[in-house]
């Protein structure tokens, strides 16, 4: 982490780190170990914090643990952080968060990185869901466009049974 003190106070936390800048195999191998022992796993699958009120693509990855865990998936909307903790800025300000939970999902130990996408998205539209919709990045395609769910290689998910 790259802010000392908040660095720390994450760490005790028991969070760990993950390069961002392409596939960090420790960080991957470490999340489906702790999934195996039956811990419980926050991801950030944008892998940063994008412009409030906007939901950025997932990254890859996040459809992988999916899949190779076999754990279920609750997606998590978390809102107003941008206002609590503006970039750049040293000190949190007062601020509404709003966190919404979704209905968990589970998905196929089927791989590829045709699926990991495709379960990485799922994951996200279930988050834009919790949001009403429509949270994409400017020049992103958007979740509810029919052209991005006609790939054979799409995969559904579903709530637990």
């Amino acid at each position: 982490f790259r802010v000392p003190l908040l660095g720390g106070l994450i760490r005790r936390l028991n969070a760990h780190p993950v390069d961002r800048s392409g596939s960090d195999s420790t960080a991957m191998r470490l999340a489906l170990r702790l999934l195996e022992e039956g811990r419980a796993l926050v991801v950030f699958p944008e892998g940063t914090r994008g412009e409030e009120g906007r939901l950025r693509p997932a990254h890859a990855g996040t459809g992988m643990l999916a899949a190779l865990s076999g754990a279920p998936v609750v997606p998590v909307l978390v809102s107003g952080t941008g206002r609590v903790l503006p970039r750049g800025a040293l000190m949190p300000r007062l601020a509404r968060i709003t966190v919404r939970y979704g209905t968990p999902l589970r998905f196929t130990r089927e791989r590829g990185k045709t699926r990991y996408r495709a379960i990485s998205d799922e994951i996200m539209a279930a988050i834009d869901r919790l949001r009403g919709g429509a949270g994409l990045e400017p020049g992103a395609v958007p979740f509810d466009d029919p052209a991005a769910h006609t790939t054979p290689e799409r995969l559904s998910a579903g709530p637990i049974q």
